[in-house]
């Protein structure tokens, strides 16, 4: 495995994790579903942007992490400054 590779599968388990914590909190959406849709699509673009597609209470949201938040040896995607204010926003 590559260590490009590596770092995806880091981004990629920590925003399911935010979406998990999101949408097991007491608050629901109107409809009673969750919060954040389970399925989300991401990609990673030419200036190593990676891009995570989200789709909130039915409307889209993109979120954007540079090179040196995700694909970095000191990157700690847990503690992401953008994934936890997505978790104070939402819960």
């Amino acid at each position: 495995m590559s260590i490009e590779t590596h770092y995806k599968n880091e981004v990629i388990g920590a925003v399911n994790t935010f979406i998990q914590m999101i949408n097991q909190s007491d608050k629901w959406n109107p409809k009673g579903k969750g919060i954040i849709r389970n399925n989300w699509h991401y990609s990673i673009q030419s200036n190593n942007t990676f891009l995570a597609k989200l789709r909130i209470n039915g409307f889209d949201e993109v979120l954007l992490f540079n090179k040196t938040e995700w694909n970095n040896l000191n990157a700690n995607m847990l503690g992401n400054s953008k994934l936890k204010e997505l978790y104070e926003r939402l819960t």
